[in-house]
């Protein structure tokens, strides 16, 4: 049995592992070390600078996915799925109406703030997946 250990910890190793081997591979991840064990001699070993670069972008991926979700717990959090669908229902209500009363301009209005601020959270959980360094700033 052929073995490699890694100057990583386990959980990256294995995330590293599948980015650099999406389909699996001819190798097993080994005890609590960061070590990959062949399970035949055409499995050739990632380099440690192939398992780095992969670790982080598996790093990178696991902020994105922790920012995209942040930004979904707050939009959902005020504006629930159904009551999205709903909002978005009324919208192309009104803007197949043509002519609108003062309310419904109004609401139409109010429809249109809440697309807004939905816009700002998405452009901030943009702004922070592109800067993993970068202080949450948002809307309220």
């Amino acid at each position: 049995m052929t073995t490699k250990t890694y100057s990583c910890t386990r959980d990256q190793l294995i995330a590293a592992c599948a980015i650099l081997y999406p389909n699996g591979g001819s190798f097993e991840v080994s005890g609590d070390a960061p070590t990959i064990v062949k399970r035949n001699e055409s499995f050739v070993f990632p380099t440690d600078a192939a398992v780095a670069a992969a670790v982080d972008q598996a790093l990178l991926q696991a902020h994105a996915a922790g920012v995209k979700a942040k930004a979904n717990e707050i939009i959902t959090g005020r504006y629930p799925l159904w009551k999205q669908l709903n909002m978005q229902a009324r919208f192309s209500e009104l803007m197949d109406k043509g002519t609108l009363s003062d309310v419904e301009a109004s609401e139409k209005n109010a429809l249109l703030e809440v697309w807004a601020w939905v816009k700002a959270v998405r452009a901030e959980s943009d702004r922070l997946e592109a800067d993993p360094g970068a202080t949450p700033n948002w809307p309220a």
